[in-house]
């Protein structure tokens, strides 16, 4: 890489006069000799996901049985993925009566299922097993679930759970309560169904007092009624659409659509004593924590030297989000100088991740056109003019130009995004696909509704999903609350995820040596040993090879056996079992190692992978 020489100002004779021209730098030379990417953008419009992608698997798995393939059903999918719950997507019901457990989905009812459908499923619980229906609302539902009729409603704006659940699940009074609109858009109220007069003690209620979630025994199963619709809940967090919500934006613990998938956990683990799952943080660690910088600021760079010193002390790798700004404008000057190409080889050698903090940081940037996907630099000339106006610049050319600067400069691949300001344009995801990036941190929890990882999908819609994953953030050091007061949410907040695997991505701007790093040395005494700390990019390759792992059981005479696919490979995978399965060995052997009871870690390993496990009761932790 070269540094162009800027031109110093010329002194010429005019006329009797001596007139001094100063020659704007990045208008007359580009400030780096090299020009890209060469290559252009495409963005292919996909097609909607299909149900065959998650049709496979044994009858161990929860069965979705889906009633309608234009539905949201992909975000229950997603969802179940990310609380690692393995399930198959059918629609053939005689499919779905093999398994323990069946979820019908989006409605239960005879305007959808065949008579023979109807009639089996309605006896499937007498055997022995747990139908769980969304939308259970035709006459023949009333006496398996017990209810005297479902009200459909779109002015009920919260649903309480009970607080005792299905397999000894307990909530916090900070995750009882789902909201379901805001009292001051009811125009975008949730649309419900409230069941009447259960016979059973409603698990949960809405505000007008009707039920929202039934249960019923029946013969020597269950029958669980949904008021809410699960999948087009998740499906909002997923395409960062439920901020309206939430009660906070950030600093504060959103967990709705965790808590929706916690439920639907516990009602199949209590359902079927052989229910195994996958953990949701590497190494069986309580919570994973991941540090973030968003460099968009002067000094800033430079300060981020003194963060990644100490934070390579901790044995921490953090991300680091450059915002690679190369023109001047009504904003700011250029952050990118002579200096970058040393500082960012100081980040690297000090094992901390470089990543893309867009080229304007524009506080209009979800208003950006998509661009053409062939924005170059030097020629892709973006410019704020004022706070709300930004000239020449699209999405496309924010990701491709300020990937290709910073891979140039830092020699690194960029595999990370985040926008400025956190705006998020209907065509991000595709975009970044488009442009090579694989990981986004760009939303909050509070839009999010889940402090867990999750899938994207195409245009923030409901039927594409693309192979990019977003880790939303949970602490912001630029709201206007005091650092001793955001520790404090820290605390109760880790206390809370911890329950679960939850994730906290932390987002500390270095404008300033101190009183920041003293904070975030505060935050990294807090989590203590209970977290798993990295980078975006460290979390986003394992999550994105535990997106894929497959996870069936076998009952033997001899005990259980979980066999696994593991298509990618990945170290420190924990493998949740009933608490009363005792290890014996794995094939191949030494993969795996007991760490708590009820949890395996796996070592590295990838291919297939077997579990021995002899049976010694049904206990299992309840999280």
């Amino acid at each position: 890489m070269h540094i162009r020489k800027i031109a110093w100002p010329a002194v010429i004779f005019v006329n009797g006069l001596f007139v001094l021209l100063v020659f704007h730098p990045f208008r007359k030379a580009p400030l780096y000799d090299f020009s890209g990417p060469a290559e252009a953008s495409v963005i292919v419009p996909l097609e909607p996901t299909p149900l065959a992608r998650y049709d496979s698997g044994s009858t161990s798995r929860l069965a979705i049985l889906v009633t309608d393939p234009h539905s949201t059903w992909l975000g229950l999918a997603h969802g179940l993925k990310t609380i690692g719950v393995p399930f198959v997507v059918t629609t053939d019901y005689r499919r779905a009566l093999q398994h323990k457990v069946i979820f019908v989905y989006p409605t239960f009812s005879g305007g959808v299922l065949s008579p023979e459908a109807l009639q089996a499923l309605l006896a499937f619980p007498q055997s022995g097993g747990t139908l769980i229906a969304q939308n259970a609302i035709g006459a023949a539902m009333l006496d398996l679930f017990g209810f005297d009729e479902p009200v459909p409603s779109r002015t009920r704006l919260t649903m309480t759970l009970a607080e005792r659940q299905p397999g000894g699940l307990m909530f916090d009074s900070m995750e009882r309560t789902i909201r379901l609109g805001n009292s001051s858009r009811m125009a975008e109220v949730l649309g419900s169904y409230g069941f009447t007069n259960p016979r059973e003690p409603p698990l949960a209620v809405y505000d007008d007092g009707t039920a929202a979630l039934i249960q019923r025994s029946a013969g020597k199963g269950k029958a669980y009624a949904l008021g809410l619709d699960f999948g087009d809940y998740l499906l909002r967090g997923e395409n960062v659409r439920a901020d309206w919500l939430s009660r906070s934006y950030i600093n504060e613990y959103e967990p709705a659509g965790d808590t929706l998938l916690r439920w639907l956990r516990a009602v199949i683990q209590d359902a079927d004593p052989d229910a195994v799952s996958l953990g949701t943080v590497p190494f069986g660690r309580d919570f994973t924590l991941i540090l973030t910088h968003d460099i968009d600021a002067r000094n800033s760079l430079e300060n981020s030297l003194s963060y990644a010193r100490f934070e390579a002390s901790r044995g921490v790798r953090a991300t680091y989000f450059i915002q690679a700004k190369y023109l001047k404008d009504w904003y700011d000057i250029p952050l990118l100088d002579d200096r970058s190409a040393g500082l960012l080889a100081g980040l690297d050698a000090l094992g901390m991740e470089i990543a893309s903090h867009s080229v304007t940081h524009s506080i209009v940037f979800e208003l950006f056109p998509l661009g053409t996907g062939t924005e170059r630099y030097p020629g892709y000339h973006p410019r704020i003019r004022k706070q709300n106006s930004t000239a020449g610049a699209s999405v496309l050319g924010e990701l491709r130009v300020s990937k290709f600067l910073l891979e140039q400069i830092g020699k690194r691949e960029v595999e990370s995004f985040r926008s400025g300001y956190l705006r998020n344009p209907e065509t991000l995801s595709q975009a970044l696909y488009a442009t090579g990036y694989r990981f986004s941190s760009t939303a909050t929890v509070g839009e999010t509704m889940t402090n867990l990882p999750f899938q994207m999908n195409f245009n923030r819609r409901i039927f594409a999903e693309l192979p990019m994953f977003e880790f939303p953030a949970a602490v912001d050091d630029t709201r206007p609350i005091p650092l001793d007061e955001v520790l404090a949410k820290f605390d109760t907040l880790i206390g809370l995820i911890s329950r679960y695997g939850g994730m906290c991505v932390v987002l500390i701007h270095p404008n300033v040596i101190e009183p920041k790093l003293g904070f975030e040395q505060k935050l990294l005494d807090a989590a203590g040993n209970r977290a798993w700390i990295g980078s975006v990019r460290d979390f986003g390759r394992w999550w994105t090879a535990r997106n894929v792992v497959g996870l069936d059981v076998v009952k033997t005479d001899q005990g259980r056996i979980v066999n696994l696919t593991l298509p990618e490979e990945i170290e420190g995978l924990p493998v949740v079992v009933p608490s009363g399965w005792i290890f014996e060995r794995s094939e191949p052997e030494g993969t795996a190692a007991v760490v708590a009871p009820g949890t395996l870690v796996l070592g590295k390993v990838s291919g297939g992978l077997r579990l021995f496990f002899r049976v010694a009761g049904p206990k299992r932790p309840s999280r």
